[in-house]
């Protein structure tokens, strides 16, 4: 039979973990890192200082549930993400499988962002490099399947 021994209370604030507040904060002074969220020109809900087109939170809808509003994140519109947490920023890109960056001016279009693969969704965010986002930021930007096409291949 295992014994279990009491602990202490006054020993027990030593046995929690508790980050540094400079450890967790990003620039902002929140706990959770900042996200920015992309799309394509035509359906932004304002800009980045570049001039990409950028979705906010809260504000969008589900076509089924007008009554529900949804993170910029899980819009179907969201194609691009960056993020923020201290001084360290992520940059991802909604692709599939095969490594092929989503394209809302494509064949996969009309199928939608939200498509199924085998029970899970299609298109994914992948986590790239600075150089292969702006690439793709590019295309959000300017619509310019050169820019999609250049992202990806340096992908490889």
């Amino acid at each position: 039979m295992v014994e279990h021994k009491r602990i202490d209370t006054s020993k027990l604030d030593e046995n929690i973990f508790h980050p540094k507040k400079s450890d967790v904060l990003d620039a902002d002074n929140s706990i959770f890192p900042s996200v920015t969220v992309y799309t394509i020109m035509g359906k932004q809900d304002g800009a980045d200082e570049n001039g990409i087109p950028v979705l906010y939170d809260g504000i969008h809808e589900r076509p089924n549930h007008p009554d529900v509003t949804i993170h910029a994140e899980s819009s179907d519109d969201a194609y691009a993400k960056k993020t923020f947490n201290g001084n360290r920023s992520r940059f991802y890109i909604k692709a599939n499988h095969q490594g092929e960056f989503y394209s809302p001016l494509g064949i996969y279009e009309e199928k939608g962002a939200t498509q199924l693969r085998h029970g899970e969704p299609m298109w994914k965010f992948r986590e790239v490099n600075q150089r292969i986002f702006d690439m793709y930021a590019s295309f959000l930007k300017t619509k310019n399947i050169a820019w999609l096409k250049n992202a990806e291949r340096a992908c490889r």
